[in-house]
């Protein structure tokens, strides 16, 4: 992302180690070992990308910025009173998340207003609510989109690629390591959820004729899958699911970066009108390296044969049908609709006449 923001004239050197900074949250988020250091380094990423945003975004940045920065907070409230109502809630006091695991959270009742609730069921509700608003998950993905469409690419890329992985990850560890029983309890709820993220997020893609758009409503959709394969709870699921993090992290990764240096580059963010002629095409013929990489990237995030996409998706895939068969049957039609998309995405960018309008 660095290398991607090497030539920009202004502010270059913040903008880099404000990425760097984003860069050692995350990481200190996957690494840490105690409870109040992962929310602690999970917290610290909202300032970077809150600056990242508001000084070097498009037009609309100060709304983009306060929407996600807003967002943000309210999750980590609800993430941070998860934290305490657990910490409160073991003898002796501990954030070891070791320490923890072995507490017996299922057990424990905590009095709020006269009544009782499980403390498990209640800190998971908080950890999901806290990790939702940080991700683009229908119905809280609006702010998601505001950032694509005026954050400069590579802060998009971060998000997309890293921050979304990083809490896939955290509502893995923190979900089975504290919280069994409760996540089994709401495994129909988060695969549904799951579902019409898929079906939202696919629906609103195939109608886009904006790259950055498109862009954040494939994070949604993949978003919709990944829930599918963990709400499912079969092993082989939420391996592929965790598999499918690192494959798609990686391809979302070169194809953000792409959709940014093209629309640099030809001064164009839209593939098409909403006429359906193109404002792009013909850029096989200038850059035929470009063609084949993003040919490939476009393969490997529809689970191409040979390419890590197909080993995430189909052990998601094969893994979640044991146990929810016709929510994997919804998202195989979600990933031949996702094919379409990208296709003709490809179609208008690289083949045809070059430069076939010279408007958006």
């Amino acid at each position: 992302l660095i290398a991607f923001e090497w030539e920009r004239k202004s502010g270059a050197r913040g903008m880099h180690g404000l990425l760097l900074l984003l860069q050692t949250a995350l990481l200190g988020a996957l690494c840490a070992q105690d409870l109040f250091l992962l929310f602690f380094f999970w917290a610290m990423s909202v300032l970077p990308v809150y600056f990242l945003i508001g000084i070097w975004g498009g037009e609309g940045r100060e709304t983009a910025a306060f929407r996600s920065i807003i967002s943000a907070s309210v999750g980590n409230a609800l993430f941070f009173s998860a934290l305490i109502l657990v910490y409160y809630s073991v003898d002796p006091h501990t954030f070891s998340l070791r320490g923890l695991s072995q507490a017996r959270l299922d057990e424990k009742v905590v009095v709020i207003m006269g009544r009782d609730f499980h403390v498990s069921r209640l800190a998971f509700l908080l950890v999901c609510g806290g990790l939702v608003l940080r991700t683009p998950i229908w119905p809280f993905h609006g702010w998601f989109t505001s950032v694509c469409r005026e954050a400069p690419p590579s802060v998009a890329v971060a998000l997309a690629a890293g921050a979304m992985p990083t809490a896939v990850y955290l509502f893995l560890r923190l979900s089975f390591a504290l919280f069994p029983s409760a996540i089994a309890d709401a495994s129909p709820f988060i695969v549904g959820v799951g579902v019409v993220s898929l079906i939202v997020g696919c629906l609103s893609a195939a109608v886009q004729r904006g790259l950055r758009l498109l862009f954040a409503f494939l994070c949604v959709v993949e978003m919709g899958l990944l829930l599918v394969g963990i709400g499912s709870l079969n092993p082989i699921a939420v391996v592929g699911a965790l598999y499918q993090v690192l494959t798609f992290g990686i391809a979302i990764a070169g194809l953000g970066l792409f959709i940014g240096m093209t629309s640099d580059r030809t001064g164009k963010g839209h593939f098409a009108t909403e006429k359906g002629e193109s404002t792009m095409g013909g850029a096989v013929g200038t850059a035929p390296g470009a063609a084949v990489v993003v040919g490939v990237i476009i393969a490997s995030v529809l689970g191409f044969p040979g390419l890590g996409g197909f080993v995430g998706n189909g052990l998601l895939m094969i893994g979640s049908f044991a146990v929810f068969p016709a929510a994997a049957l919804i998202a195989a039609g979600v990933i031949l609709l996702e094919a379409y998309c990208l296709f003709t995405v490809y179609k208008y960018v690289f083949l045809g006449p070059e430069n076939a309008t010279s408007g958006e």
